[in-house]
């Protein structure tokens, strides 16, 4: 995925919205990813810093990365 990055708006820290699915037939699941070092996002009040991407430099920008655990549940 390609993106820019997330500005501020009041109220919030920058984040970006990110929907998904185990599988096919999985429910979706919606949440938020923020940028670290972010004075804000402490004050946000849906931040969690297990929410935290991880964010490097490359010659054509930043590359952020985030690690989804999925589970499996059994009936």
């Amino acid at each position: 995925m390609e993106t820019v990055i997330p500005g501020v708006y009041p109220g919030r820290t920058p984040h970006i919205h990110v929907k998904l699915r185990a599988a096919e037939s999985s429910p979706v699941v919606a949440t938020q990813l923020f940028m670290p070092n972010e004075p804000k996002n402490q004050q946000d009040r849906i931040f969690h810093p297990n929410l935290i991407m991880e964010v490097k430099d490359s010659p054509d920008g930043k590359i952020a990365t985030f690690n989804f655990v999925v589970e499996f549940l059994k009936n």
